[in-house]
């Protein structure tokens, strides 16, 4: 008959920690968890990590997800209101996607969808153009391929912004 181990004996026995025959792979000589078999000192250690205090506190307050989330987005909102930046306008003021789902820029059909591009100074939508462009857009303005979308988009016609969309007037 074979001899069970440590953690056996103490998971039979229904116990929530055991001493083990050796240090964990840190060098502790302190208790291990049954059901992990992690070392109590690797545990304590791991939870005094500035994200683990971070996700402790959010769980203690009870903020969900989402929460945090609107929270984020209404102050990212607020930083850029106060760069001046306009919002983008809403889709039913723009003209409709195109029906072969293109981007406007480099004309390829993208995995994603396509993202309303728009002036941030003053909310005029400019085209639907896919992620990855939108991304480079802003900092490739030497770009030939760009500076033909601009010029594209200057011409089309563009959907005015909204009221609420309109930008604050410089003082």
């Amino acid at each position: 008959m074979t001899e069970l181990s440590p953690r056996e004996t103490a998971r039979a026995a229904g116990e929530i920690r055991y001493w083990p025959d050796a240090p964990c792979i840190h060098g502790h000589a302190a208790e291990r968890y049954t059901a992990e078999g992690t070392c109590v000192e690797c545990r304590r250690l791991k939870n005094m990590r500035p994200e683990s205090k971070a996700a402790r506190a959010r769980w203690e307050s009870g903020q969900t997800l989402a929460a945090q989330q609107r929270k984020r987005y209404s102050s990212q909102r607020a930083k850029a209101k106060a760069k001046g930046y306009a919002k983008a306008p809403h889709e039913r003021h723009c003209p409709p996607r195109p029906e072969d789902n293109r981007c406007e820029r480099c004309m390829n059909v993208p995995t994603h969808t396509l993202c309303q591009d728009h002036d941030h100074k003053t909310g005029a939508f400019r085209g639907y153009i896919c992620i990855p462009c939108n991304t480079k857009i802003e900092h490739h303005v030497d770009d030939p391929l760009t500076l033909a979308y601009f010029v594209m988009a200057a011409r089309r016609v563009h959907c005015e912004p909204s009221d609420h969309h309109a930008p604050r007037p410089s003082p």
